[in-house]
């Protein structure tokens, strides 16, 4: 009888141990993780119409592919078969979006015969080095092994614009370029969208690829005087990480 009562009792912790595993095996995707993430950004700043002297002209933006690196970290909440959601924080810093120069040398058709304004070049450059952005994503979890999610969000950055603006006047004189310079230096918290997955590859890791989406949901103003310049500047970013992350089991 003794004998028989001690294989039950083994046979219960074998079974207790288990439901355990098995319970921690189930919960990779929930709790806290921590990881690293690394891709690119196809980063846009569009310029629109420029308003020169009372006449509009089309300057090009700037369409640039960057490095994108950083640290992330979620708090997830799932199981197996069953929705998922989370809240996340990353921090990543990106490589310098550089400059673009296009110009106009016919602007006394467009300012009229009388101007001595010949030609005008606008050298425009966007300097952005570390974005963060906060996040929630909701998905489903298939078995514990993929997480496919949607997410949505916002993303707090700091953009410095800098433009140059060339003139070349004809006068009574030789020909002389003046130039206007002006910086501003703006922060930004631009609305945040994507989509994304995850797969465990071990028993506390998991891989994925997420692909994040940020814009400007009004466009930024500039004018300078002398000669009078005005226009707007509308921004986007396209991201697509490969990301890596460690789970700490929420038991």
């Amino acid at each position: 009888m003794m004998i028989k009562k001690n294989i039950g009792k083994v046979g219960l912790a074998l079974l207790l141990t288990s439901l355990t595993l098995q319970d921690a095996q189930a919960r990779l995707f929930n709790g806290a993780s921590i990881g690293a993430n690394a891709g690119v950004m196809f980063s846009q700043d569009r310029l629109g119409k420029t308003n020169v002297d009372g006449v509009s002209v089309k300057f090009k933006g700037i369409n640039k592919t960057l490095g994108d690196f950083g640290i992330q970290g979620d708090f997830e909440m799932s199981r197996p078969n069953a929705l998922y959601g989370a809240v996340g924080i990353s921090i990543n810093y990106l490589t310098d979006i550089g400059s673009k120069t296009s110009g106009f040398t016919n602007m006394n058709a467009l300012l009229g015969s009388g101007n001595t304004l010949n030609s005008i070049s606008l050298k425009f450059k966007v300097k952005q080095n570390v974005v963060g952005d906060f996040t929630f994503a909701g998905g489903y979890n298939f078995c514990d092994n993929v997480v496919v999610y949607a997410l949505a969000g916002f993303r707090l950055t700091t953009k410095k614009y800098k433009f140059n603006f060339t003139e070349t006047v004809t006068d009574l004189t030789p020909t002389t370029t003046t130039a206007t310079y002006v910086t501003s230096k703006k922060q930004e918290a631009l609305p945040l969208l994507g989509v994304g997955f995850k797969a465990r590859v071990a028993s506390k890791i998991s891989t994925g690829f997420e692909y994040r989406y940020a814009y400007k949901n009004h466009k930024k103003q500039y004018h300078i005087s002398a000669p009078v310049i005005s226009g707007k500047i509308k921004s986007c970013d396209h991201a697509i990480l490969a990301r890596a992350s460690y789970h700490f089991y929420s038991l």
